[in-house]
């Protein structure tokens, strides 16, 4: 990442407390990884399109600040199998999650654990999210989202499906620290999401 960015990125949180992430993961060798910031504090979704390493990057930056990480990627491995008793249970409940060993999913799956255990060690909250399924449970399209809170997204580039995607993630991470979120858990492994009662929390506060 070039230093201009990690810059621009760390001055819009200084002196921010309670910083909650989101990361959409996408290849491990290449910028498709879209992380976002936010804080009550500034009150702006700083979003960027990085690597997973430049994203772990500004995470560690911000470990003495940052609360709760949300990720979108499997963060465990299946017993058995292909997928977890996880994908089962959300395939049941009309949502689609990609079986963690499935294809190129593998090395998806392993990059967001290996991010989870570094996180974790700092004392860093990780939970998994899936983007698609809070907007189906929700009812709620990624333009609408846009629109609620249109003016206080920050974007450091332009801002893409990664970017769109990691900020739901962070809106994730934001339900989560004010224990607004919805828990699909089923044995060790659990997804968090958000719903309508966040999303209508979301619209009180924008007026």
């Amino acid at each position: 990442m070039r230093r201009d960015r990690i810059l621009r990125t760390l001055r819009y949180l200084d002196n921010c407390r309670d910083v909650v992430s989101g990361i959409d993961l996408g290849h491990p060798r290449k910028r498709s990884t879209g992380v976002c910031f936010y804080s009550e504090d500034s009150d702006r979704y700083i979003v960027l399109t990085v690597s997973p390493v430049e994203a772990l990057s500004l995470l560690l930056a911000l470990r003495d600040r940052v609360k709760v990480v949300a990720i979108d990627a499997p963060l465990s491995l299946p017993r058995r199998g292909i997928e977890r008793d996880l994908e089962r249970y959300c395939r049941r409940l009309g949502l689609r999650l990609i079986p963690p060993l499935l294809g190129p999913m593998r090395r998806l799956t392993i990059c967001g654990i290996c991010i989870k255990d570094v996180l974790e060690k700092l004392d860093m909250k990780v939970i998994e999210t899936h983007p698609s399924s809070c907007l189906k449970i929700s009812k709620i399209g990624r333009e609408e989202i846009l629109k609620i809170l249109e003016g206080r997204i920050l974007s450091v580039e332009a801002l893409d499906r990664h970017g769109v995607d990691a900020l739901i993630c962070c809106l994730v991470a934001l339900a989560y620290l004010k224990r607004m979120q919805v828990e699909l858990k089923v044995g060790e492994d659990s997804l968090i999401l958000f719903d309508n009662r966040f999303i209508e929390w979301l619209r009180r506060e924008r007026r």
